[in-house]
């Protein structure tokens, strides 16, 4: 059942996202030819220098709507007053709630993926003007999304050392799975908002701000710790990637993994036993 609940998620998304994407493109497009239109060099200077900002922008645009189509599908089929089809489907409410999870996890990763791949089409090429600085790297003198890509990877392999592998990994595994639990964070929130009746979308709105709030004051906290740690060793590189680097990061994916646990586990009980759609 979870495969298929999966399926209809990942399709049901489909129209929507690739509205999003199409037009994140687009404008990608247009901006890497303006880019490439021949200006005088004090003209290139500053109009690249805003195209590359508003690629920031439109990354981050793309990335915001993902979010809000994800929130507003959820909320529409678990908690809207239209959303009685899916609470009679033959399926636990686990089943439901780790449909919903993964199709909007999987449609976060494609996001990541399209982002990662405008960004190479947008940034490569001779007319950028950092790329006469650049050009020498590579043996033909030009940029390639292929030398682009490889590049990326040897700066990254030159900047982290064999013994700080495990840490610099344990690091993005835990920022991904802090990921699902933002994720998870949004869905218990919405099944709070159950508790309120007509006021469910007010308190899943007030909810949020305050845990979010209770989670960056631990999370300051957190980062005063490891600094003091820092000042203390001498060396900050070594207490975020290095030899200190791999302790925090592990405590970070313990902390990460039963946070998810306990949210999935709360979100599944307040949509079992406190589903409210009047």
């Amino acid at each position: 059942m979870l495969g298929r609940l999966l399926k209809h998620e990942f399709k049901s998304y489909g129209f929507s996202m690739g509205i999003i994407y199409l037009a994140g493109g687009l404008m990608v497009l247009f901006m890497k030819i303006l880019s490439m239109l021949p200006y005088g060099d004090n003209a290139r200077d500053g109009i690249q220098m805003l195209m590359a900002f508003g690629f920031v922008m439109v990354a981050f645009l793309i990335s915001i709507a993902v979010q809000v189509m994800i929130v507003i599908r959820f909320y529409s089929t678990t908690a809207s007053d239209q959303a009685y089809l899916t609470w009679t489907l033959p399926a636990k409410t686990s089943t439901i709630i780790w449909s919903k999870l993964l199709g909007g996890l999987l449609w976060r990763v494609i996001c990541v993926a399209v982002i990662a791949a405008l960004g190479i089409i947008f940034y490569t090429g001779s007319y950028w003007l950092w790329h006469e600085s650049i050009s020498g790297m590579f043996i033909n003198g030009e940029l390639t999304p292929g030398m682009m890509i490889n590049g990326i990877l040897s700066q990254l392999t030159d900047s982290v050392s064999s013994k700080d592998i495990a840490g610099f990994v344990m690091y993005y595994i835990g920022t991904f799975v802090w990921s699902i639990a933002g994720l998870l964070l949004i869905y218990m929130c919405i099944g709070i908002g159950q508790l309120f009746g007509k006021y469910r979308v007010v308190a899943s709105i007030g909810f949020y701000f305050l845990i979010m709030i209770v989670v960056q004051i631990i999370s300051t906290i957190g980062v005063a710790v490891l600094s003091n740690i820092s000042f203390r060793s001498g060396n900050t590189d070594e207490v975020l990637m290095g030899r200190y680097g791999f302790l925090p990061s592990i405590v970070s994916l313990v902390a990460a993994l039963i946070a998810n646990v306990i949210l999935f586990v709360i979100t599944n009980i307040l949509f079992d036993k406190h589903l409210n759609l009047d």
